[in-house]
């Protein structure tokens, strides 16, 4: 497969984007039937290159990621807030609240109400690092420049990889159409083969069954 595709697995899990050579390749976006989703980019079937991460938890991760695992720089945007960080903040965490509406404007760790309204972020929740082969090496709280130098590249694999999904189910759309067309086609001419012809002899008709 090449271009644009979708794909089930049995157990339920759905991808939806790029493909080159029978692997996932390019943008796109893999969904779990457990509720984790990745949108972001991929090389010859591995997450690599830049995406975003959400676990069935709720909580996120943007940032770098090579051969399937987290792997460069990233941000963690916890769906409960982390005592530890709490202990490291500077000013109790106000400078990060005053900067959050900048930092997460675009981004899916956002929190909000039922209502939809954006709430307050807890600096306690979300801190920067760099991992290494799956594992986080370091880890500090977040800055204002980790949105230019990491979230940025994450929400920018994020939107091709929707955009790649938008395409594809345009694809899927028109295949699944072009199928029914044929098979209403095969139909009709399944009918036509299967209708009497009728002859004479000497002025008398009969029928062959073709």
């Amino acid at each position: 497969m090449d271009g644009l595709g979708l794909y089930y697995w049995s157990e339920g899990d759905m991808y939806m984007g790029e493909y080159a050579q029978d692997k996932r390749h390019g943008s796109g976006i893999y969904t779990s039937v457990k509720g984790a989703v990745y949108k972001g980019e991929y090389i010859s079937g591995e997450r690599q290159g830049w995406g975003e991460y959400t676990n069935a938890k709720g909580d996120v991760y943007e940032g770098q990621w090579k051969r399937n695992v987290r792997h460069g720089k990233g941000v963690v945007t916890l769906a409960e807030a982390d005592s530890d960080m709490a202990h490291v903040l500077e000013d109790g965490g106000a400078d990060q609240r005053k900067w959050a509406q900048v930092w997460f404007k675009d981004s899916p760790a956002r929190p909000q109400d039922t209502d939809g309204a954006e709430l307050e972020i807890d600096p306690t929740r979300t801190f920067s690092g760099v991992w290494q082969k799956g594992k986080v090496k370091t880890r500090r709280p977040y800055r204002f420049e980790d949105w230019n130098n990491i979230q940025a590249h994450s929400s920018m694999a994020a939107d091709n990889a929707s955009v790649s999904v938008e395409e594809s189910q345009r694809a899927v759309n028109m295949a699944r159409k072009s199928a029914g067309f044929a098979e209403e086609t095969a139909k009709a001419t399944v009918i036509r083969l299967c209708v009497y012809t009728v002859y004479t002899v000497d002025d008398e008709p009969f029928a062959l069954d073709p």
